[in-house]
């Protein structure tokens, strides 16, 4: 097995920024043409259909994916039963998945949710060997493989998604390029799958994959019900527009997320888990990484929620203005969230993923309290709730974190302190441009004041001896000597 080797992290890194970059970009430019082409609506019959389907993905995966990544040793009997696991429980998900359209369907009340979601259960059923194949890639930081595959994956959810749209097909043109993207993938593996490997499923290490999969399925679904939950009750007490709107103005407050997450996330959970292997502990690693990506995220929330209602006209267009107003606490909630971006990874690493479901558990419980109380009836309302259960969880998943991991809430705040100091600035900045700027047209208003943002970001980064100002240094000098 050769092939899986573990490339050089740094290498591998800079091949998965730029593909990953390049991807998420494409993606990005995809929504803002099938803002175009769908309604609020249509686009928030997709978004609960994602959100459903994402809790049948979880028994699906059920752990597999991380106990190919973080197992000391991998032998053909370990894929083997890895292949067979996926196979029974991707069955099982597309099964259940088909029973519940229907009831679903009547309960929201909405006649496009069943066949979207039944359209999205084909596709479970072609991923097992893609999801066996990806994770062995993921583990040899196959960053050149990975990117070839995402990209043609994406390929094909684009032209599938526009085509379909254009025709007139509403959400099901969406589920349809899940679909056809699945399929993508998987002659992409075919093709870049490593020579050698056993594909015949077997059951040997099934009580091992167990063990690290029934934790993992207890935190991730915990983490996927506290990420779905506004969808689940926007859509059932708002109704499908104002979960369109809402989608809209949760990814833009998130775009930062979206556009470095598989970046930033790219090897993290190996490289923890080789951390914790050699007895070096997690909690350094955890805290320079999450200093690196509030160095860079804080600031970009700030400008989105600043530029919300901006981002919005110029990006989708007048007929979503209506979830604007979502955008300042949304993106608030975004960066309360940062510091714990890594919290998923770093119990995996450990060994336990089931304490994952402790800080997740917590806010999905405070989210539910907060929203019976709060919630309104509109997009907006929903964001300012959740931003009150943000603030109100943050203490007990600061001291969750170092319960656990060994990482204390006040030196993660000391290290925190170069990023606080950097967000402030650009905030400062950015009210000032906000007025200064506000009789211009849209277009030039968030042009000059993303050029005049850019310079106080390098020179605040600078000033407070931030860690990235390092890392950009750096990077710059490894540019200049790669060109010369």
């Amino acid at each position: 097995m050769n092939s899986l080797a573990p490339a050089p992290f740094r290498q591998a890194f800079l091949i998965n920024l730029a593909s990953t970059s390049v991807a998420q970009l494409s993606a990005f430019v995809l929504s803002l043409l099938l803002a175009r082409l769908l309604t609020p609506a249509e686009l928030g019959v997709y978004t609960l259909a994602a959100l459903i389907a994402g809790f049948a993905h979880l028994l699906r995966d059920f752990g597999v994916s991380a106990f190919l990544q973080r197992e000391p040793e991998l032998g053909p009997q370990h894929i083997g039963s890895a292949l067979g696991l996926l196979l029974l429980t991707s069955l099982c998900s597309t099964a259940l998945l088909l029973l519940a359209s229907e009831p679903l369907a009547a309960a929201y009340g909405m006649a496009l949710l069943a066949p979207t979601l039944q359209v999205l259960a084909l596709g479970f059923v072609l991923l097992p060997f893609s999801s066996v194949v990806a994770a062995l890639q993921q583990r040899a930081l196959a960053a050149a493989r990975i990117a070839w595959v995402s990209r043609l994956g994406g390929i094909a959810h684009a032209t599938t998604a526009l085509l379909l749209a254009w025709q007139g097909c509403g959400p099901l043109s969406l589920a349809w390029a899940t679909v056809a993207a699945i399929v993508a993938c998987n002659l992409a593996h075919l093709w870049f799958c490593p020579p050698g490997l056993s594909w015949r499923p077997s059951t040997q290490h099934w009580p091992a994959i167990a063990r690290l999969g029934a934790g993992t399925l207890l935190a991730n679904a915990a983490s996927s019900l506290n990420q779905a939950l506004p969808g689940l009750l926007l859509g059932r007490w708002g109704g499908a527009s104002e979960l369109g709107f809402y989608a809209r103005a949760a990814s833009l407050a998130q775009l930062f997320v979206s556009l470095s997450g598989p970046a930033a996330n790219f090897g993290m959970l190996p490289r923890l888990a080789q951390g914790h292997h050699e007895g070096g502990g997690v909690a350094p690693l955890l805290q320079r990484a999450t200093v690196l990506l509030t160095g860079v995220g804080w600031p970009v929330l700030v400008f989105c929620a600043l530029f919300g209602e901006d981002l919005v006209a110029l990006l989708y267009g007048a007929a979503w203005l209506p979830g604007a107003a979502a955008i300042p606490a949304l993106a608030l909630s975004t960066a309360l969230a940062l510091p714990f971006h890594y919290l998923g990874a770093a119990f995996a690493a450990t060994g336990q993923p089931a304490r994952a479901a402790g800080p997740a558990a917590c806010s999905a419980a405070l989210r539910l309290a907060v929203l019976a109380c709060w919630f309104g009836g509109d997009a907006a309302s929903m964001a300012r709730g959740l931003l009150l259960a943000s603030l109100l969880a943050l203490p007990l998943i600061a001291w969750m974190q170092q319960r656990w991991l060994g990482l204390a809430p006040l030196a993660l705040l000391k290290a925190l302190q170069p990023s606080l100091l950097v967000a402030l600035a650009c905030a400062a900045a950015g009210a000032v441009l906000h007025e200064v700027l506000a009789l211009l047209p849209t277009a030039e208003r968030l042009a000059l004041a993303l050029l005049a943002l850019l310079p106080c970001w390098l020179l605040s980064l600078r000033l407070s001896r931030h860690p990235l100002a390092d890392e950009l240094q750096a990077g710059g000098r490894r540019f200049i000597t790669i060109r010369k």
